[in-house]
């Protein structure tokens, strides 16, 4: 017959009489019976290996995510800028070259310039790419 898990087992356990002696102080120092003393103990030993266990995933979560969120910080300020310019130039430059209030010579040469920083953007969000894959693989700064 299957035991509930609110049932009582009896258990009969073999210990070292110093052990026990240790053990029946303690339980008088806590007021406790030596079984709740006993199973409090085996008890705790489940609990702290769930602690370490939880400790050590924070504690390596902290590990690789540390050159990431370094990385971001750096990654946001390229990101700002970048968001800048496309501002600048999507609101200011190319309403003004669309309506030809910058036209000729000027005009051709803005837009060549708008052509060089597109390709600059694109070599910066392919190297920021490329950090933040480094950063996840490697967990390096």
């Amino acid at each position: 017959m299957s035991r509930k898990p609110t049932d009582i087992a009896h258990v009969n356990l073999r210990i070292r009489e110093p052990l026990r002696r240790e053990l029946e102080r303690e339980a008088k120092a806590h007021q406790v019976s030596l079984n709740y003393e006993i199973t409090s103990r085996l008890q705790h030993t489940f609990e702290q290996r769930h602690l370490l266990t939880l400790h050590q995933v924070t504690e390596n979560a902290g590990r690789m995510l540390l050159p990431l969120i370094e990385r971001g910080h750096e990654l946001n300020l390229q990101g700002d800028l970048v968001r800048a310019i496309e501002t600048l130039i999507s609101r200011h430059l190319q309403p003004l070259l669309a309506a030809r209030a910058i036209a000729g010579p000027e005009g051709e040469a803005i837009r060549q310039q708008i052509e060089k920083i597109a390709q600059a953007i694109k070599m910066i969000e392919l190297e920021a790419a490329q950090k933040l894959r480094g950063a996840h693989t490697t967990g390096a700064a």
